[in-house]
């Protein structure tokens, strides 16, 4: 393989944002070797120690604990877990490009019988034209004849490339224009499953990466499915921001902070909306503050000291 496949944004992989540089660049070096070699993904210890990486067995153990390299049934060699997911095209072209070597080794082979055949023909075809221009050179007395041609046999031997083949029933060659099928392959560049970056940027910007990975994953998986059902970013973000608020809560209530996010923003609307307007305000203002002078009236009378505070009262 000439070249290999690798997504433009395997870096935002979960099992490839927690690898060190060096394991991330052994990663890439260990691709690229079995795309040369054409192991199918499977690369050996020794290998991946000559790759010049510093402190090789640290960084394989990097990628083993991730889940990017697993073992296989010889110890010694370990094999890309995904290869075929990724590499499915390469290694289907590289198998095409085999057979058609093979297949144009034949073509040689089955091409030089053919010539080896046609020389073989051409020297008897020779012999017998040799032979029948000496019968005709004989005079005769015949007083008429019919024309006989002295021309030679068409030559039945294959043109360059061409393919040919015999019928053993009527001896006949057959020929057959030849046809590279490397040039009518149409291969396309492989792109893997595309990832969506949103849900990661919101975690990236709302939680910090003190948290463990597979709690920002968690909540990651729970902003990709509120999205995918209509939630706006702002809610999500704003949910996010209540969940880093609230100590104790795990990843699935990222949902229930949602509707806590609407709520809130819809509850001013309805408490505007029960508040009293200005006109009942001003009334109920004026009301207090004749009972308050009743009342007031009612205390100054009676400090008057009459003898007779009913009929004042009335």
């Amino acid at each position: 393989m000439q070249k290999v496949w690798l997504s433009t944004t395997y870096y935002m992989d979960p099992a490839v944002e927690n690898l060190s540089g060096n394991a991330e660049r052994l990663m890439t070096r260990a691709i690229a070797y079995c795309g040369n070699a054409e192991t199918g993904g499977k690369i050996t210890r020794k290998a991946l120690g000559n790759l010049g990486v510093p402190a090789s067995r640290s960084r394989v153990a990097e990628l083993c604990a991730a889940r990017i390299l697993v073992e296989t049934d010889d110890p010694n060699v370990l094999e890309f877990r995904t290869w075929g997911e990724w590499q499915e095209s390469g290694d289907a072209l590289a198998r095409r490009k085999k057979a058609d070597r093979e297949r144009k080794a034949r073509e040689r082979e089955r091409k030089k019988r053919q010539e080896e055949e046609g020389s073989s023909r051409d020297m008897s075809r020779d012999v017998r034209s040799t032979e029948k221009r000496r019968e005709e050179n004989i005079p005769t007395y015949v007083g008429s004849s019919s024309h006989v041609s002295n021309a030679g046999e068409p030559d039945s031997r294959p043109s360059p490339g061409a393919v040919g083949w015999e019928d053993p029933t009527t001896g006949q060659v057959h020929i057959e224009p030849a046809s590279d099928p490397v040039l009518d392959v149409d291969v396309n560049v492989a792109r893997g499953p595309a990832i969506d970056a949103t849900p990661w940027k919101l975690i990236r910007e709302a939680i910090p990466v003190e948290h463990p990975q597979a709690v920002r994953t968690a909540l990651a998986l729970e902003v990709k499915m509120l999205l995918a059902g209509g939630t706006s970013h702002e809610d999500v973000k704003s949910a996010l921001g209540l969940w880093m608020q609230k100590p104790g809560l795990g990843p699935r209530t990222l949902p229930s902070l949602v509707s806590e996010v609407i709520r809130g923003r819809s509850a001013p609307a309805r408490t505007a909306a029960a508040r009293p307007s200005t006109t009942d305000a001003r009334v109920q203002a004026v009301q207090e503050a004749k009972a308050a002078e009743r009342t007031n009236g009612r205390r100054s009378i009676f400090a008057l000291g009459s003898n007779a505070p009913a009929e004042l009262a009335q």
